[in-house]
């Protein structure tokens, strides 16, 4: 009987397979349309997967890369086709073997690269799970990835409709960058904070030069991670397509690349089972790494935002008190949120809070939109700015990255429908030193909200880390010890219950003369 392979990874190394479609072009097969081979030939995709068991591998992939919607068409008998694909890659695994379900990606651009939206990747990607969900299948491996945005729907699919593991895998360029602009810091924070099992980088590269890539993972990783090259850069001869490193030449970069702790490996495309042969044997004795790094900080697809020492939010995204900004959400006009957003980012914002709270207006539905008019420009990380749950969860899934909920209170309910968002999706929260009574006007009742809140967070497996506690920014044209008792505040904060903290300092000169020389 096999070990779940969530603990199976963390034991040992972990083999994985190599190229399918190499194996069937040197069969004499085409590749046009693979995954039909499930039902066409479904012997020659057992032989091949069988060769990868007997080199080392501890799993198969199936054969379903490309069983979707989008690549085989509206009529495709995606039923048949993966779990024939399933049925043959359980029959080679057999007990002691694993099976992953090969998802990749659909062949269309996500919006604002292409026409495909956030929705109907999501919904090509659920036809997927449903089918897989009941099936005998140990993990599912979404791989050869270049958006994040893509990435995070397909994960989002398995994860919200079967109960499986999740791998992802993506595909980067030299410059540590996919061709949408997809950093890997970017999408292993943004993976690690849906809770995906294991992370990984595939395809475009050969061992050699995906060496800095795998370097580039283990500074962020608290989840195990693996590698499938090519076998090196492809090049034309005699009408063939073939590759520039041979199996022994590959095991030696894999041995490189098994030297930076990474224990799970494997090929993609040009590799045979030889190149597994040799890497199992190049790497089988090199110690491997339980990577558990703590990187205290949030991103975008591109862009990574770290919280030391001091980070700036840029927060004029907010209707209150800005008829301008209210006639545009009123009149859909995104082009002047994306004004706004530009304007902050030249002028050294380091985040961008997005509040479209106000009333006549469909809430769940603006923010969205205007989540997604401001990624399409912006490569700066974002706070979600919402009471409404519903706006939250939808701009959550639309937002690409790592975000900030702004926020949660001391109050149970708005815990209750803060925190199980935050934990899904891996957000930082924002907590406010208010309740249901109101603002506190002691330091020590702030001091208890704050604690509360972080307990509360815990039971929802929150870590500490994740939420920033704000002491509240009263105006001292109402009080003059009010800077006194935030400040105070904020040192406890520190001090005693160990979180980071945030404040809008505008609010401190509210109502008072020459306000815009004191802001």
């Amino acid at each position: 009987m096999r070990t779940n392979i969530s603990q199976r990874i963390r034991q040992g190394r972990f083999y994985l397979d190599g190229g399918m479609g190499s194996m069937l072009i040197a069969g004499g097969y085409s590749t046009s349309n693979a995954e039909m081979m499930n039902i066409t030939h479904p012997q020659v995709i057992a032989d091949i997967q069988k060769q990868y068991i007997d080199a080392g591998s501890n799993i198969v992939y199936t054969n379903t890369f490309g069983a979707n919607c989008k690549k085989l068409g509206v009529g495709a008998d995606l039923v048949s086709i993966i779990t024939n694909g399933i049925k043959i890659s359980r029959q080679v695994a057999g007990e002691n073997n694993y099976v992953g379900y090969s998802c990749g990606p659909l062949g269309e651009l996500l919006q604002p690269f292409g026409d495909l939206s956030f929705d109907d990747a999501y919904n090509c990607f659920k036809q997927q799970a449903d089918i897989v969900k009941d099936l005998d299948v140990d993990v599912v491996v979404i791989e050869t990835i270049t958006d994040l945005k893509e990435l995070k729907a397909a994960v989002l699919a398995f994860k919200e409709n079967t109960n499986l593991p999740v791998w992802t895998s993506m595909s980067f360029e030299q410059n540590k960058r996919t061709y949408t602009g997809t950093s890997i810091a970017g999408y292993i924070l943004t993976m690690q904070g849906m809770g995906v099992d294991a992370i990984g980088i595939n395809c475009g590269l050969g061992p050699d030069l995906m060496f800095e890539n795998a370097k580039e993972m283990t500074k962020y990783a608290n989840v195990p991670l693996f590698v499938k090259p090519n076998a090196g850069m492809p090049y034309f001869k005699d009408g063939k397509t073939c590759y520039d490193i041979d199996s022994k030449q590959f095991a030696q970069y894999m041995a490189k690349i098994a030297s930076l702790g990474i224990s799970m490996m494997g090929g993609c495309c040009g590799t045979t089972p030889d190149y597994i042969k040799q890497t199992v044997s190049a790497t089988k004795d090199i110690p491997f790494a339980i990577f558990s790094n703590k990187f205290d900080g949030v991103c975008s697809a591109s862009k990574v935002v770290e919280f030391k020492p001091t980070v700036v939010i840029g927060e004029r995204i907010n209707p209150t008190g800005k008829p301008r900004l209210k006639q545009a959400l009123v009149d859909g006009d995104f082009d002047y949120i994306v004004s706004l957003a530009v304007e902050q980012m030249e002028q050294g914002a380091d985040i961008l809070d997005i509040n479209v709270g106000m009333g006549g207006i469909d809430e769940t539905a603006v923010l969205s939109k205007a989540i997604e008019s401001v990624q399409a420009v912006s490569d700066l990380p974002l706070t979600l700015d919402t009471s409404r749950k519903s706006a939250l969860e939808k701009g959550l899934r639309y937002t690409v990255g790592l975000p900030i909920i702004n926020s949660v209170n001391g109050e149970q309910s708005s815990m209750e429908s803060v925190f199980p968002l935050a934990k899904k999706y891996g957000a930082y929260v924002i907590g406010l030193c208010l309740d249901q009574n109101g603002v506190p006007q002691t330091v020590q009742e702030r001091i208890d909200i704050a604690k509360r809140i972080v307990s509360v967070a815990g039971q929802y497996g929150i870590e500490k880390d994740k939420i920033i506690i704000d002491a509240l920014t009263m105006a001292i044209s109402v009080d003059n010890q009010n800077a006194n008792i935030t400040a105070q505040t904020v040192k406890r904060l520190r001090d005693e219950v160990g979180v980071k903290t945030v404040l809008g300092l505008s609010n401190v000169s509210f109502g008072l003369p020459n306000r815009q020389i004191i802001n």
